[in-house]
């Protein structure tokens, strides 16, 4: 199992924008690479420097509302979708990645609030599969198509049966799971502390008969629901029907995911029993942090307890 750590273009001011700092920092720590986000790196005047050694995995851009797409006015245009993630298909490519990674989860912001949705998770992943097969179609590739679980409606792998035939669906051999555990642990409202959080992850991937080679990689990190998020979640949601005003709509829902994808590291029981479960290619501590300093803290009470 490799070890990489997930980072943006924007990130790597971190590093006084200098990828060799990257590089070295991940030598000195025992990282075999990073996980990128595509987000801005084509447009980036660093894109040209990037070590291909460097990036092994490239997390593609997010859309919330593929059943949506191209149905109304300010929905997304199919063949702008499709044409976008084939240029970020591309730049996998070209950076020689291991992997891609797609979200497939389908919610609108009411959805999200209040964890009510409209379609069920069988529809919404016949909708991506269809898109991917559409993104994907012509194109030759050799690396990894990993599809990440959210909370939302869509793949959160709560149903195995579900999850393999949403695999089935997508024409490639490449495609494979990441599981994100964070994600994971976001299905339930029932966790309290890390052992908990543990056995409910072993619990549900005790569903799939064959977890070898399934489950390509994994985010590692941790979300524990506390009783004032629940209050948190109503009391936005109450803001986000006061309000028709798109921009703080969106504004509101970004603070309640913010609030609930906590993105911490596991602390005091080790997740070392889920990654033996699934015996990855590679484990990426995925943080979310506005300090380097505490990025950096973060990394290291992952690495211990590990």
């Amino acid at each position: 199992m490799d070890k990489l750590f997930n980072l943006s273009i924007y990130g790597l001011s971190w590093f006084d924008n200098q990828w060799e700092q990257v590089v070295e920092f991940c030598q000195q720590n025992g990282f075999a690479g990073v996980e990128l986000l595509a987000t801005g790196v084509m447009g980036s005047q660093y894109f040209e420097a990037i070590p291909k050694e460097l990036i092994k995995g490239l997390h593609l851009s997010y859309h919330l509302n593929w059943l949506g797409v191209g149905e109304a006015k300010n929905s997304l245009d199919l063949k702008e979708l499709i044409e976008n993630y084939r240029q970020e298909l591309n730049l996998a490519a070209q950076l020689e990645v291991d992997y891609v990674v797609f979200h497939a989860a389908n919610a609108s912001f009411e959805e999200i609030l209040t964890a009510e949705f409209k379609f069920s998770n069988i529809e919404i992943l016949a909708k991506i599969a269809e898109i991917i097969n559409q993104i994907i179609v012509g194109l030759e590739f050799d690396f990894k198509l990993l599809f990440e679980n959210l909370w939302w409606g869509g793949l959160d792998l709560l149903n195995a049966k579900e999850t393999v035939g949403f695999l089935e669906q997508v024409n490639s051999e490449q495609s494979g799971l990441l599981l994100d555990t964070g994600h994971l642990l976001n299905t339930t409202l029932e966790i309290r502390n890390e052992q908990e959080a543990i056995d409910y992850i072993e619990e549900v991937l005790s569903n799939y008969q064959q977890l070898d080679n399934l489950f390509y990689s994994v985010h590692l990190h941790k979300s524990l629901f506390e009783d004032c998020r629940l209050e948190n979640r109503n009391k936005l949601y109450q803001q986000f029907k006061e309000t028709i005003d798109l921009e703080e709509q969106e504004k509101l829902v970004g603070q309640f995911i913010l609030q609930v994808d906590q993105h911490l590291p596991f602390s005091e029981v080790s997740p070392q029993r889920v990654l033996e479960m699934l015996n990855p290619k590679y484990i990426t501590y995925e943080f979310v942090c506005s300090e380097k300093e505490e990025f950096i803290n973060y990394l290291r009470i992952q690495d211990q307890l590990l």
